[in-house]
């Protein structure tokens, strides 16, 4: 008999042990209507974790009982196909992953200041999303942080952030202004891959274009890039119609070249203009004539512009393509306009 009880204690044990690791194991949801909150009895702060309304304008409460809401959890409006706008209370500061993803009509989001941290895919495949506020006290926008908003149009950064992450735009192709760019010093992979840009300058801060950063923007037909730029991923550009627009000898001249990309030179120096007055005249006939007498000497951007018909070396056919050019001759090279290649 004695032998029975114990066993019976022993299983009662262990399910009141079961029970206890059960009961730790997931944190409890508090609902205050149609939001849920986990809570954090150390610190005295709440986590809104789910949102059951269905109400287009949502508003985030500050607190909950006497406790401050100071987080909104992973996923915790994730998928939600009627809000449209967001209003988040001053005690909150960090936003987690996927906090908005999928939230199809959300039309506009703003993150505040007050916000020091923001997870990564927060507004991923938010399709209505048309402007974005990113205000938040952060130095570097999270990867996918807005990756197929294919609505998205406006871009506002605090000038805190510096670093834009992997896929952060990807596939925006309605995001056509990348003026926010100015305060920017680096970008990673796919950052704005398949965004709608017909036209780009890069800022002088940021010296380094990675893989596919700009890749599979169809409607990107010229790029500027100075000679602030050391490096260009060979698929930076990939698939895009595009020209770069460079200086002579720089390393996106050199990238141009290496990669079979139209490119315009920015130094406005023009084909045939071999002395470098301004213009193409006689003097430039003579300047080259002189240059393979070994009487003068060519080099640089000049040398470049000698070679009148564009074969790839300067000789006699260059100097006589400049005579027929001044004699108005019909020529099938660019002769007198600004270099390209």
């Amino acid at each position: 008999m004695k032998h029975v009880k114990k066993i019976i204690a022993v299983i009662c044990l262990t399910a009141m042990m079961t029970c206890c690791f059960s009961f730790s194991a997931s944190a409890l949801v508090f609902m205050d209507g149609d939001f849920g909150f986990e809570l954090n009895t150390y610190t005295k702060e709440a986590t809104l974790v789910k949102y059951d309304g269905s109400d287009s304008t949502v508003t985030i409460p500050g607190s909950y009982s006497d406790y401050h809401v100071t987080k909104l959890g992973n996923r915790a409006l994730s998928g939600n196909s009627v809000m449209q706008v967001l209003n988040l209370p001053t005690t909150m500061y960090k936003i987690e992953s996927r906090a908005l993803n999928g939230c199809s009509a959300l039309s506009a989001v703003r993150f505040p200041t007050y916000i020091t941290s923001l997870g990564e895919e927060v507004c991923l495949n938010c399709t209505s999303l048309q402007t974005a506020y990113v205000y938040a006290s952060i130095d570097t926008l999270p990867a996918y942080s807005f990756a197929g908003c294919t609505s998205l149009t406006t871009v506002d950064l605090n000038q805190s952030i510096k670093s834009i992450s992997a896929y952060a735009f990807q596939d925006c192709i309605s995001l056509k202004d990348l003026s926010f760019l100015t305060k920017i010093t680096s970008i990673d992979k796919n950052a704005f891959e398949g965004t709608g840009i017909s036209e780009l300058t890069i800022p002088e801060s940021i010296t380094e274009i990675p893989d596919y950063a700009f890749a599979n923007c169809t409607a990107l037909t010229e790029v500027t890039i100075l000679n602030h730029v050391t490096y260009i991923s060979p698929t930076a550009f990939l698939n895009d119609p595009v020209m770069i627009k460079c200086y002579y000898d720089s390393y996106a001249y050199q990238y141009a070249i290496e990669n079979h990309i139209p490119y315009t030179l920015l130094d406005n120096v023009l084909l045939g203009d071999a002395d470098g007055d301004g213009s193409v005249n006689v003097s430039d006939v003579t300047t080259i004539q002189r240059y393979l007498a070994e009487l003068e000497t060519l080099e640089g951007i000049y040398l470049h512009a000698a070679d009148a018909n564009q074969d790839g070396t300067v000789d006699i056919s260059d100097a006589t393509a400049l005579q027929m050019y001044i004699a108005e001759y019909d020529l099938p090279y660019p002769i007198g306009e600004v270099m390209t290649q």
